[in-house]
């Protein structure tokens, strides 16, 4: 194997996951096209990188939502409580909201 077709399978694989597919589907792809197994493994291994990646950014925007939504809460709450209006909606509500949109973002971030 030459430096060349294994940039290109990688490439390949790589275009292939961006469209949408699966690993059996991405497989079953290189498979038909004829390439080896050790080049099909490393292809693999370089799509669950890229997917690890997007799920690792998803991550960090699911914690920015949450954390948004928690200090967005909190002074909401400040306002609400000084102008003598009722707190428990936004207090619970956005703090309930943001909590489980930070634990969404926390379980991509370790991939649990």
């Amino acid at each position: 194997m030459n430096n060349e077709q294994t940039e290109s399978v990688l490439q390949l694989a790589a275009s292939l996951f961006r469209q949408g597919h699966s690993n059996d589907q991405i497989t079953n792809h290189l498979r038909n096209k004829g390439i080896e197994d050790n080049l099909l493994q490393q292809a693999l291994e370089e799509v669950q990188k890229l997917r690890h990646i997007k799920r690792r950014n998803a991550g960090f925007i699911w914690c920015g939502i949450g954390t948004f939504l928690l200090v967005s809460g909190c002074m909401l709450t400040f306002v609400q409580y000084s102008n003598g209006q009722n707190i428990r909606l936004i207090m619970y509500g956005l703090t309930s909201i943001g909590v489980i949109a930070i634990l969404k973002g926390l379980v991509d971030l370790f991939g649990w």
